[in-house]
């Protein structure tokens, strides 16, 4: 028996047709199909058939849908052993059929072995594999059923993966040299999907090789027209490569077996450029630059003893005109020498071995979302916060050089072979600092500059075998995160040991909690209708960092238990690194429940799930279920392909605690977390049973750009934003903070009166946020403690690096257009315009407008009264450490250069200019 979904849903064996009767038994089949060999939960097949509301008898309707087609399934012949099964497996159904029978499976086989012989230059047998694959469609997946109303994602997401072979199949055809042929088809596709870009540049390529040049560039302008006008977005960089190759009738575009997305500039190494013996990490990420418009001759980069000195430039050069700004980096040095088997091995042999350490570090590096770079003999480059800033780079980059070291300090390295893999010794650097970014055109990897990249390769020579050493400004980045060791002999910087157990930080924010009454009377009111009405509720509380998220649901939390309002209150953090731990946050909830820490040992963690399952009522069998997946959850065992069951048990412990009372379950930053925890938690409140749960999430405003539907329209869902703190309530604060409270302070009532005065003042530049009142705190206390604070420097302090941090990771959340804008309008004064915004970039005022739009809806500006000359739009930036944080981004000969351009716009057209931003840097 074969199943068909790539088209209309048939079933097909060797005797008569098979029917299956009804619209619905088809759609069950289909959706669980699409699942094959993977529980599916009831609810999810419920929703799957009424999109718009579920009937009261919807359970039921699938439940006669299920039985009707066991009884179709059960009525035909099978061969032994491939009978295909629909059971019924907890949390809802599992259709078990031979992956072989489905042509979806097919289908996948092919395009991906397709895919890999295209990779391997095998492109007359990928165009064959690749025309097999497609062939097996002979419609739009499940036809039939579309025809009816039905609109899944999963169907959408096939018609992606079609799209996708269709393109590597265009590929492989072009590498052929049979461009003539599929100019129709892909005229036909790009007429569909006109935003594609790998369409539009296999079309492109088709059209020159035919001497159709100009069809060609007339491609590039509707496709140009339509992303910038549509999108507000530029083509991609091998797109606009490619239309500068048809322009310069570049010899390259004619060679026959090259396929079109292969044909750009290389990334090479000039050893000239970088060192003898340098070659890139094999699949390293790269950057996404802004092209400038020519190049110029890379600069040396000098070199002493193999270690980079204050430039260090990423292959290949970068031009000097490039775009450029000043970012905060980390970087790291990795020295990983061979053993002394190596001595006299073949150069093929050393060579093997080199790669694969490229291939260890590289891996590494795309975990933590860094950059790798070049390498000198056995030193490795690695950069975090190129080209865009984290606010935990530095963290980033310490778990990075913790993974790389215990990698080739392990046991066992197959990529190295068995010579390689003995005795080899490493020692890695992190340096973290300010630096000057230059990014290069089309595919060039940033040139870095600054003291960072010398200080980074002092580090590494006095760093010991198998340790790494980090300088002073990245252990106190890190301090909370990394566990520390003194240097040997009090040498400068610290040694990594190891990731410290990451807890949920709820600072001290003055004497209790200020201004947030509100809040808690909306969770007061939210919590006594779960306790009511006895049902699950889910409020998401969103804000930006550092607002106070954290605390205030730690003092809710403490006003409920000592109210006698809850059972339990329980908290579970998820971790910045989703993808390492995807469920670290229901992990604890869980470890906080039963009491097990991340030391305990396995024995110790399976006996305090067991205990406190034993403690509820939850017959033996769902008992012993419930241990199982929770112990998976803990990280004991193997993680299941389908983590389906762990989240459904974690749910069901959850309600049978909930029984005995009202449950508060608080998840921390779930903007963190992988789609997968976002899908469950969005659902939980739904599907969860009736029982007193009150779930809160927390989240930064990013969470809504990758869910904009997050919580909307349901019943048991509630999203609210935490607004800043007023200046009063921050000034408070950071008297509080400083100087303690006033009615006990032994301090002369001149100095008391003096320093109420600049906290007021600072909080102004503060803007609401309290983490930034801690912070700003921390600098003044230091200040007034060290007694050297001229008077003429009181009115200013300098911006601390966590707050530098937060803001400078938010800025490179901005598209490229916006975030120029932004830094652009630093330059001006206050009242941003989009003329002298456009004056200031040299960019078109339609340009300028929309971005400053953009810029007011993400609340980095906000709209000023009166409005400018004319009834143009006027704008201020909604916090003055986010002009300060953009400003210090530019290079000075750019903030000069703007500034020029400001004072002669304003003298052409007789505005009277505001004055320019200050000459200072926020960095």
């Amino acid at each position: 028996m074969r199943f068909c979904v790539l088209g209309s849903l048939e079933i097909v064996d060797d005797g008569p047709p098979v029917e299956l009767s009804g619209v619905k038994q088809r759609a069950v089949l289909g959706y669980l199909l699409l699942h094959a060999n993977h529980v599916v939960p009831t609810s999810h097949v419920v929703k799957a058939l009424w999109a718009d509301g579920v009937p009261s008898t919807g359970r039921k309707m699938v439940q006669n849908a299920v039985s009707g087609i066991r009884r179709t399934l059960a009525s035909r012949p099978h061969a032994a052993g491939r009978t295909p099964m629909l059971l019924t497996h907890a949390p809802g159904y599992l259709l078990r059929v031979d992956p072989e029978s489905v042509d979806l499976h097919h289908f996948q086989t092919l395009a991906e072995r397709g895919r890999a012989e295209l990779a391997e230059g095998l492109a007359e047998p990928a165009a064959r594999t690749l025309r097999e694959a497609l062939g097996l469609w002979r419609g739009p997946a499940l036809a039939d059923l579309v025809e009816t109303g039905i609109a899944w994602p999963e169907l959408a997401a096939l018609e992606k993966l079609k799209l996708v072979a269709l393109e590597d199949r265009f590929e492989a055809e072009l590498s052929c040299g049979r461009h003539h042929e599929v100019i129709a088809e892909l005229e036909e596709v790009v007429a569909t999907e006109p935003l594609r870009e790998r369409l539009c540049g296999q079309l492109m390529l088709a059209l020159y090789r035919s001497g159709r040049q100009a069809d060609a560039l007339d491609v590039y302008r509707r496709t140009y027209a339509l992303l910038v006008d549509g999108l507000g977005i530029e083509p991609g960089r091998e797109l606009r490569e490619l239309q500068r190759m048809i322009l310069n009738q570049d010899a390259a575009l004619t060679v026959p077996g090259v396929p079109a997305g292969q044909i750009r500039v290389a990334t090479t190494i000039n050893p000239a450029t970088v060192g003898a013996g340098t070659r890139t990490i094999p699949g390293q990420r790269q950057p996404s630059p802004e092209p400038p418009v020519r190049q110029d001759k890379p600069e040396p980069v000098k070199t002493a003893d193999a270690v980079p000195v204050a430039a260090v430039r990423l292959p290949p050069s970068a031009p000097a005109d490039a775009r450029a700004e000043r970012k905060n980096v980390s970087a790291v040095l990795v020295s990983a020498q061979l053993g002394p088997g190596m001595a006299d091995a073949d150069p093929e042999d050393v060579d093997e071995a080199m790669r694969g350490i490229s291939a260890i570090i590289g891996g590494e590096v795309r975990r933590f979302d860094g950059v790798a770079g070049g390498s000198i003999g056995p030193m490795y480059l690695v950069l975090f916060g190129v080209p865009r800033n984290h606010e935990n780079d530095a963290e980033r980059a310490v778990r990075a050089a913790l993974a790389i070291r215990d990698r080739f300090l392990a046991d066992e390295i197959p990529e190295l072979g068995v010579r390689a893999a003995t005795g080899i010794s490493v020692g890695v650097a992190v340096a973290t600092g300010s630096a000057l970014v230059r990014y290069g055109s089309c595919d060039a990897p940033p040139m870095v500059t600054g003291s960072v990249m010398d200080g980074c390769a002092r580090l590494l020579s006095a760093v010991p075998d198998g340790d790494i050493l980090v300088c002073d400004a990245t252990r106190h980045a890190t301090d909370e995160a990394i566990t520390y060791a003194p240097v040997p002999g009090g040498g400068r910087g610290a040694l990594a040991v190891a990731p410290a157990p990451r807890a949920i930080s709820v600072p001290a924010t003055g004497p209790g909690l200020v201004g947030r009454d509100h809040e808690l009377q909306v969770l007061r009111s939210l919590l006594g209708q779960v306790r009511g009405w006895r049902r699950p509720h889910l409020v998401t509380m969103l804000g930006e960092p550092g607002i106070g998220k954290s605390r205030l649901l730690a003092e809710f939390g403490r006003q409920a238990a000592e109210r006698g309002e809850i059972a339990a209150a329980l908290t579970g953090n998820t971790q910045p690194f989703a993808a390492e731990a995807p469920y670290a946050a229901l992990t604890g909830v869980l470890r906080e429940h039963c009491g097990f820490s991340a030391a305990d040992s396995a024995g110790l963690v399976r006996e305090k799930i067991a205990t406190a399952i034993d403690r509820l009522a939850v017959p033996a069998e769902a008992a012993a279920w419930m241990r199982e997946n929770l112990c998976r959850l803990a990280g004991l065992g193997d993680q299941p392909a389908d983590p389906g069951q762990m989240l459904a048990a974690w749910c069901r412990f959850l309600e049978a605690i909930a029984v005995a009372g009202p449950v508060v379950v608080v998840l921390e930053d779930l903007h963190w977390a992988t789609d997968e925890l976002l899908d469950f938690v969005d659902e939980l409140s739904d599907h969860a049973a009736p029982v007193p749960l009150f779930v809160v999430a927390t989240a930064r405003p990013e969470l809504l750009q990758r869910r904009p539907g997050w919580g909307g329209g349901r019943r048991h869902a509630t999203t609210t934003t935490m607004d800043p703190l007023s200046d009063n309530e921050i000034a408070g604060i950071l008297r509080h903070l400083v100087a303690g409270d006033p009615a006990e302070a032994e301090q002369d009532p001149i100095v008391q009166d003096s320093l109420t005065e600049f906290c007021r003042v600072l909080a102004v530049r503060v803007g609401g946020n309290p983490l930034f009142a801690v912070e700003y705190a921390r600098v003044l206390a230091d200040r007034l403690r060290s007694g050297d604070w001229p008077d003429s420097e009181r009115d200013q302090l300098p911006l601390p690096q966590a707050v530098h941090s937060v803001i400078a990771a938010r800025l490179d959340t901005l598209p490229a257009v916006d975030k120029a804008v932004l830094l652009d309008a630093s330059v001006v004064g206050e009242p941003v315009t989009p003329a002298a915004v456009a004056a200031v970039g040299d960019r078109e005022q339609a340009e300028a407008a929309r971005s400053l739009g953009n810029l007011e809806r993400l609340e980095f500006l906000r709209r000023a009264r009166p409005a400018g000359a004319g009834g143009e739009a006027a704008y201020v930036f909604g916090h003055s450490l986010v002009r300060d944080v953009a400003y210090a981004q530019l290079p000075r000969s750019d903030r000069a250069d703007k500034q020029r351009r400001a004072r002669e716009w304003a003298e052409a057209t007789g505005w009277e200019a505001p004055a320019l931003a200050e000459e200072k840097c926020a960095s």
